[in-house]
């Protein structure tokens, strides 16, 4: 299917909304219900549309009645017009801001404690240790509780990098410009340990009003 383009400044008929949003809870591989219960890690290599995805994701778990929290270690955050013109609801995203990774791994711990959010998406900051044991304890919690963790990691795009073998899902993310103000985003699966052939994922995405 050729990819949606959001934050489209057009106007779009309610049918063609309908059948988005349809689209975007059922897709099999990038879905709240396949990440759900796993820790993920979204690898973040210079230009690389992660946000853009990460909006699409949190709008469905919103659409679906779960609550989302962003677990922040890194000096800035997301961009938010362009999480607004995705359909994320800003009014119910609360920021959790730590001073460093190990503040932000306990604050993780203590979110997952409270079985209070479906999802929980944490920034780190470029090449983030976290300890085997840690994540290991993360992933468990996540698992028991049926909760989606997703770690954002920054990297240069020659510079592999990942958490460690403890992560059920890595996926990275890249973008072609399609047009003057909007680009092809696919996002594809690196290391799926319960889908080991690979999967990829495309959107289109407007390039958000004051970024143009």
């Amino acid at each position: 299917d050729a990819p949606v383009f959001r934050g489209a400044p057009v106007i779009k008929k309610a049918s063609a909304l309908v059948e988005d949003r349809q689209r975007r809870q059922t897709d099999p591989t990038f879905s709240f219900s396949n990440l759900t219960g796993r820790v993920t890690e979204f690898s973040a290599s210079r230009n690389a549309p992660v946000l853009s995805f990460l909006s699409v994701f949190i709008c469905e778990v919103q659409d679906l009645g779960e609550s989302t929290v962003w677990v922040s270690a890194c000096d800035s955050f997301f961009y938010p017009p362009d999480f607004e013109d995705n359909g994320v609801d800003l009014a119910a995203l609360p920021v959790v801001w730590n001073p460093d990774v190990k503040a932000a791994v306990r604050s993780v711990e203590h979110l997952l404690r409270s079985n209070a959010f479906g999802l929980i998406v944490v920034d780190l900051p470029p090449h983030a240790i976290i300890d085997q044991g840690r994540l290991g304890k993360l992933a468990r919690m996540a698992d028991l509780n049926r909760i989606a963790v997703v770690l954002i990691t920054q990297h240069e795009d020659d510079t592999p990098f990942t958490l460690g073998s403890i992560i059920s899902l890595r996926v990275s993310g890249k973008r072609i410009q399609s047009g003057a103000y909007f680009y092809t985003c696919t996002l594809s699966a690196i290391k799926d340990k319960q889908d080991p052939t690979g999967w990829q994922y495309s959107e289109g995405f407007y390039v958000p009003d004051g970024l143009c």
